[in-house]
């Protein structure tokens, strides 16, 4: 289900875990790193990104939401977000014997948590219903979005020559060659 879409990125609930709230980023255009983006393009991701891992906290009391980006099995440029709350975190120990009073291992809970959950049959009561939770997820967001100043969906800024975004890039001196 998609909770969001503009110009450069689409936002949607994962359509191979269950997990409520589990959301997949991808770029509208095919990139296979985010230094592919433009310096307005790396911004607006931020700003999508920043939006949207609040909108997850406040809509499904998470106490974490993990952002992994992997691009192996899919090589185009996507980011997993995944809200990590107290029942996951609970159920996680439950099922790992994970010892209790130590930190949650997020690789070892994402890993786990896809390969569980793959139907909503799957998920325990506590979980909120999709059909409940995405359209509460989209309408935070677009409150997010909009405290940000951005339009609901937003156009790229015209630039007459994509800059790529340089790890050791400064906006007062040039990028290296």
């Amino acid at each position: 289900m998609l909770i969001h879409e503009d110009s450069r990125f689409t936002l949607e609930q994962a359509d191979f875990c269950a997990l409520p709230g589990y959301l997949i980023l991808r770029g509208r255009r095919p990139l296979t790193s985010p230094t592919e983006l433009d310096l307005h393009g790396a911004e607006a991701l931020g700003r999508l990104l920043a939006a949207a891992t609040a909108a997850l906290e406040e809509t499904t009391d998470a106490e974490r939401v993990y952002w992994l980006v992997f691009a192996e099995a899919d090589r185009r440029f996507h980011v997993h977000l995944l809200p990590r709350t107290a029942w996951l975190a609970r159920a996680w120990r439950g099922a790992t014997n994970a010892p209790e009073g130590r930190p949650v291992d997020g690789p070892a809970l994402f890993q786990w948590c896809r390969s569980v959950y793959h139907k909503v049959k799957d998920l325990p009561a506590e979980a909120s219903a999709l059909d409940e939770l995405l359209p509460r997820v989209r309408k935070a967001l677009r409150r997010r979005l909009a405290r940000q100043g951005l339009p609901r969906c937003p156009t790229p800024h015209p630039t007459p020559h994509p800059t790529p975004v340089h790890p050791r890039a400064h906006p007062t001196r040039p990028l290296p060659n």
